[in-house]
């Protein structure tokens, strides 16, 4: 697969807090396969700061296998499944399926 996520950061990327530095104890990193700090995000009285940066990690590590998914369903299905017969319109979870990977190729 040669495209954006190529370029990107080694993963999978992982949640860490305290790191040995000048940092806060209680801020989370968000660190790439090797171990090189990505994000850093500063904690404060919110309580989803974790929920957050776990939303995050999930998004990033789940990208390629979603796409992949999402591109082999759409090569799967017959031009009947995707289009609707003549004069219908195109399934709705088809739309939404090209949308997401419209947004996921950075189209």
């Amino acid at each position: 697969m040669s495209n954006e996520t190529d370029r990107a950061t080694p993963r999978p990327w992982r949640i860490e807090t305290g790191r040995a530095t000048d940092h806060v104890a209680d801020d989370i990193f968000i660190v790439d396969a090797n171990g090189a700090e990505v994000a850093k995000l500063a904690t404060s009285l919110d309580e989803s700061d974790g929920e957050k940066a776990a939303l995050i990690v999930r998004a990033v590590n789940s990208h390629e296998k979603l796409v992949e998914a999402c591109e082999y369903l759409m090569g799967i299905l017959t031009p009947n499944q995707l289009y609707g017969k003549p004069g219908q319109d195109e399934p709705l979870g088809i739309t939404n399926a090209r949308a997401a990977l419209a947004v996921a190729r950075g189209n």
